[in-house]
């Protein structure tokens, strides 16, 4: 398979330039960017991923694992094994402990994005592909995200560049069905689906047909895979709730024909232009260009191809959610790489090149703009250092025109860093004063033991608590010095308890996340005799 990107670069800074240290910075640049933005734990459902581990790690529920009001989990594993023994060898649960399962798939996914970028397209358009990558959106967001996308998308991946860039070695198959079998772990059937889309893609490419020697050569990674694949099944198929809540209704509500409410078929269109914008817009036009001038059409056609495949399969799943279609940009990064490294040798050649001038415009103008509005030193800090990025952007293009391209990265990475810290800080503003509260909590009761009932599973957390939220009767064998639940339950408490309850601290908050949490004091009463509480209950 020949590349089709340029493979002797005009000038020696440029070749520099796509040096993959250049990524290395600007991952890490993102990467603090992320790691230190206000705790986002309240958006995207990462509670749930949250009590997962922390059920794990509490309760040894290895095989599927619960949430504090005890609903089982509707994503498999893997996830949560990785990120309970992170916990467990860095002996803490703080966030970014629970965050590193994606962090890691998010630099192995970028590893791979270059690796089979140059594959197709050659060494620089990957550099710019992965370039592009970093600097998007979508990709910052889900890199530091308590939630499957990123692994599951990792793993898809990891499957296809074994099969494109491995020579056919007697392992080859062992080594897919593992990956494939890590895959299913992480976010269930989707990752073979994806697999075999694109397997069957390549199959036609590369004018291979099934017979029973290809069959016999796959045969050891279809045992593996089946074998892990069938074993956890097989463990926790004879839970009840996982057949009623994940067989029945998760899996069955994402199958095409399902019966529930979903979005429309275009629904994801509006997404792809703006989860990873401007990368996406450039990555068309540069398929829209090869296909008009037919150069190197049949190589990008297969992209174009690739990318549609993976678009209408998630838009054939009547269950949609934005993230859900990250599988679908690595392709589209490639497509923007090979338009960004044709700007870049035009740079070098002293040629103009819009795109970096009108970036650096923008974002030079509006980091100034943002920056007399932001509040907060960290806020403000990246404003101006987004400026400053914008306008190094367009100073380069006349005196360094070979560090324009990453300096252009860095810009958007602030742009970005402003969203994680600025623009978007509802959600987060409210964690650090329920954060707050919970920290109150601590110091009220001095280490006395908690009880939490009824209340957001993310007190549990903040508490290192996991049990599942008692019923009438364990609040009478248990009587607590102290209990952290809703008001309005508070009355319903009482009466079947007969304990006063005084309040101490309260939070409350009707926004992204309905909470209502108040903790009480339990006051010393007579004793209730189990016949009386039953009496009690029933009355209620």
């Amino acid at each position: 398979m020949d590349a089709i990107g340029s493979t002797e670069l005009p000038h020696q800074e440029l070749r520099r330039l796509t040096h993959p240290y250049w990524l290395v910075l600007l991952f890490a640049v993102a990467a603090m960017l992320r790691l230190s933005a206000p705790n986002d734990f309240f958006e995207g459902d990462q509670n749930k991923q949250v009590g997962y581990v922390m059920d794990l790690l509490h309760h040894g529920h290895w095989e599927t694992q619960f949430e504090v009001n005890g609903l089982i989990a509707t994503k498999p594993p893997l996830y949560n094994w990785m990120a309970a023994g992170f916990c467990r060898a860095a002996g803490s649960t703080a966030p970014w402990v629970i965050k590193l399962p994606s962090l890691l798939a998010a630099g192995l996914l970028l590893v791979l994005l270059y690796r089979l970028a140059s594959q197709f397209l050659g060494q620089p358009a990957a550099f710019f592909a992965c370039m592009a990558c970093i600097a998007s959106h979508h990709f910052t967001k889900l890199m530091w995200f308590a939630r499957t996308d990123m692994l599951m998308t990792a793993t898809v991946y990891a499957a296809i560049y074994v099969l494109v860039a491995v020579k056919d070695v007697w392992w080859k198959s062992s080594v897919l069905g593992i990956i494939m079998a890590a895959s299913v772990l992480a976010k269930g059937p989707v990752g073979p689906c994806l697999f075999g889309i694109f397997l069957v893609l390549w199959a036609v490419r590369e004018g291979q047909r099934p017979s029973v020697a290809k069959l016999r050569v796959a045969l050891p990674g279809l045992i593996i895979f089946s074998i892990a694949t069938a074993t956890w099944l097989l463990i926790v198929m004879r839970l009840p709730e996982f057949r009623e809540s994940v067989l029945n209704n998760e899996l069955a509500r994402r199958l095409p024909g399902s019966s529930v409410k979903t979005q429309p078929f275009y629904y994801y269109i509006s997404h792809l232009f703006t989860r990873i914008a401007p990368w996406s817009l450039i990555g068309v036009l540069t398929a829209i260009a090869a296909y008009r001038r037919q150069e190197n059409w049949t190589q990008i056609r297969f992209l174009v191809i690739w990318a549609a495949a993976y678009f209408v399969f998630f838009s054939a799943i009547p269950s949609k959610r934005h993230d859900l279609l990250l599988p679908v940009y690595p392709v589209m990064f490639m497509l923007a790489g090979l338009a960004l490294e044709q700007m870049a040798v035009l740079l070098a050649r002293r040629e103009r090149a819009w795109f970096p001038l009108a970036a650096g415009a923008v974002l030079a103008i509006g980091g100034l703009v943002v920056s007399f509005r932001a509040e907060g030193k960290l806020a403000i800090a990246i404003a101006v250092a987004t400026a400053v990025a914008g306008g190094l952007t367009i100073a380069a293009i006349r005196w360094r025109r070979d560090l324009a391209m990453p300096v252009m990265a860095l810009a958007f990475l602030g742009a970005h860093g402003l969203y994680y810290h600025y623009a978007n800080v509802g959600p987060r503003v409210d964690y650090q004063e329920f954060a707050t509260f919970v920290r109150d909590v601590k110091t009220e009761t001095d280490g006395q033991p908690v009880l939490v009932y009824h209340s957001h599973p993310l007190i549990s957390y903040e508490l290192d608590l996991h049990e599942e939220f008692p019923d009438p009767r364990d609040l009478l064998e248990r009587r607590p010095q102290w209990l952290i639940a809703p008001a309005p339950e508070v009355p319903i408490i009482e009466s079947w308890t007969r304990w006063k309850l005084t309040p101490e601290r309260s939070f409350s908050f009707h926004g992204l996340r309905e909470i209502d949490a108040t903790l009480y004091r339990v006051e010393s009463t007579p004793l209730v005799t189990a016949t009386e509480a039953e009496d009690s209950i029933a009355h209620r």
